[in-house]
C-alpha cells in the first residue's frame, strides 16, 4: 500500500505522454513529476512505455496490411531539436493540433492566427489543417517562457537579457512565448 501514490503518478505519466491520452510533451511530464533530467523521463515514459509499444505494434500491423498510411511512432522521434522544421504537409486537423499544444495553454484562436501569418495551415472545404511536422516539433522541442525561467532559475528581466544576449527569437503564439529546448540545454551545460 505504501507505493500507491507512486503508482498513480506513474500511471498519469504513462497514459498521458505524447501520442497517448492528453498528448503531453516529455518536457511537461518532466516538470510535473519533478525529474531533474529529461533523459529519465524519456527512458521511463517513452522508450519503456507499454501502452506506446502496443499502439506502435497495432500501427505496424495496420501498415503491413495497407490499412494505415501513418508510420508508427518510435522512441527516437522524441529527440533534442537539430534545427528548424519547415512545413511540408498539411494533414493535422485543427482539433488534434490544439490538443498537441494544450500543455502550453495555446488557444484555438491564437493558434489559427499564428498559423495563418506563418503559412503553416490550409483550409480545405470548411476544415482547417496544420503542418503535422511543425506542430509536432513545437509540442516536443519547445518550452514556454515560464518553463525556461524555472529551469534556468531566472527572473523575468534576466530571461530577457539572456534571450537578447544569445540572439534567441521565441515563437510567440497569442500570449505564449516558446523557446527552443536546445537553447535551454546549452545554457544548462555551462
Amino acid at each position: 500500500m505504501a507505493h500507491y501514490p507512486h503508482c498513480l503518478r506513474h500511471t498519469y505519466a504513462t497514459t498521458n505522454i505524447d501520442k497517448l491520452g492528453l498528448c503531453l510533451s516529455p518536457y511537461f511530464i518532466q516538470g510535473r513529476l519533478r525529474h531533474s533530467d529529461l533523459a529519465t523521463t524519456i527512458k521511463i515514459y517513452v522508450q519503456n512505455n507499454p501502452l506506446l509499444a502496443k499502439q506502435n505494434h497495432i500501427a505496424n500491423i495496420q501498415q503491413a496490411r495497407g490499412l494505415n498510411n501513418n508510420p508508427p511512432a518510435t522512441s527516437d522521434s522524441i529527440t533534442l531539436p537539430t534545427g528548424d522544421v519547415r512545413p511540408t504537409d498539411f494533414s493535422m486537423p485543427e482539433a488534434e493540433a490544439v490538443k498537441a499544444l494544450r500543455s502550453y495553454g495555446i488557444s484555438t484562436k491564437s493558434l489559427r492566427a499564428y498559423a495563418e501569418t506563418n503559412k503553416i495551415m490550409e483550409k480545405k472545404t470548411k476544415k482547417v489543417f496544420y503542418s503535422r511536422s511543425y506542430i509536432v516539433d513545437l509540442s516536443r522541442n519547445w518550452l514556454t517562457k515560464q518553463q525556461v525561467m524555472k529551469k534556468l532559475n531566472f527572473g523575468g528581466s534576466r530571461f530577457y537579457v539572456w534571450k537578447k544576449a544569445r540572439g534567441i527569437e521565441p515563437v510567440v503564439i497569442g500570449k505564449i512565448s516558446l523557446v527552443k529546448a536546445s537553447d535551454v540545454i546549452e545554457e544548462l551545460k555551462k
